[in-house]
């Protein structure tokens, strides 16, 4: 046997490639979450690289026996996550730094509780408490973090941000409906919600285009001053869709923080944290997939493997 097989344990390096890739990942997810907020990188990029560190987190977890190492490499985990925010208020990033590294370990807690208290290894069951943390832990590290930003006209992120996340989105609906026009201008929104409403009866039925086109015309500035009416605000035709959902969405909760103060803030702060929290939950269930398939394959590829242990396991009772 080599020398250095006897000092070394089995898979060595391969466990310092998890490390660098998982701190790599978080630190990827501080950056393009600061992109986002700043309205230059999609949202797309974020959710893929939450993705990786999900399943990087699932996987590290299982292989990791030391739990001193284990607790070092979440402590680089949770500097990663609010390294790209340093240039700015220390206080926000010192609390998200502590609260990231608070819920990593209580997602590493959970997660060998279940590897420790049973018998037989069911991938899904075991990663299920980690990746609960890890979505919650990860909601309080972006709301932290996005409180400097703060403001009545901005109460979500900047309109650079929206309009990428809302695009994004639109995009997807676009590809299930292609007949809506989110990702255009309202007045083309209007006009394609108008020929929806107008084609459940017969006046498009036998018309000429000119006279077809007349008539979508005056019912799309009739839904452009029955929304613009609805949410209180003057609706331009050729401001972008995004534009206007942005607009009413600030004006909302700019009227609300009008109403109520300073407490507000808290009030907001949670409703965007059952929110988020509420999307994480559908997020973690596809990258649970996700991490199993990944999983099986890297034992199809011997990277990993599964093997018995005997142990004697003590409890204690009444005499």
């Amino acid at each position: 046997i080599p020398r250095e097989r006897i000092l070394r344990p089995p898979g060595f390096y391969k466990a310092i490639v998890f490390d660098v890739l998982i701190v790599l990942s978080a630190l990827g997810i501080g950056y393009f979450y600061r992109g986002y907020l700043d309205g230059v990188r999609s949202v797309l990029f974020l959710l893929g690289t939450l993705g990786l560190f999900f399943v990087l987190s699932s996987i590290e977890s299982l292989i990791t026996r030391d739990f001193s190492r284990r607790v070092g490499i979440i402590v680089l985990e949770a500097v990663g996550l609010v390294f790209f925010f340093i240039d700015g208020p220390i206080t926000y990033p010192l609390v998200a730094l502590v609260a990231g590294f608070v819920f990593l370990m209580w997602g590493e807690i959970n997660i060998r509780s279940e590897i420790r208290n049973s018998l037989e290894m069911k991938f899904m069951k075991t990663i299920r408490p980690l990746f609960k943390k890890l979505v919650t832990g990860l909601v309080v590290v972006f709301l932290v973090l996005y409180m400097p930003r703060w403001s009545p006209k901005s109460v979500l992120v900047e309109e650079k941000g929206f309009e990428i996340f809302f695009n994004s989105t639109a995009a997807s609906v676009n590809q299930v409906y292609p007949e809506l026009k989110f990702n255009a201008t309202f007045q083309d929104l209007a006009e394609s919600l108008a020929r929806i409403q107008l084609a459940g009866g017969s006046l498009l039925v036998n018309l000429t285009p000119a006279i077809e086109a007349e008539i979508v015309s005056q019912t799309s500035k009739q839904i452009i001053e029955a929304i613009g009416k609805a949410i209180k605000m003057e609706i331009k035709p050729e401001q972008s869709a995004a534009s206007v959902f942005y607009g009413a969405t600030t004006a909302f909760f700019a009227n609300l923080h009008e109403k109520f103060g300073n407490n507000f803030v808290i009030l907001w702060a949670i409703i965007a944290f059952f929110i988020i929290r509420g999307f994480g939950t559908i997020f973690y269930w596809i990258v649970a997939f996700l991490s199993l398939l990944i999983y099986q394959i890297l034992l199809s590829l011997d990277v990993v493997r599964i093997t018995g242990e005997s142990r004697t396991h003590e409890i204690i009772e009444l005499t």
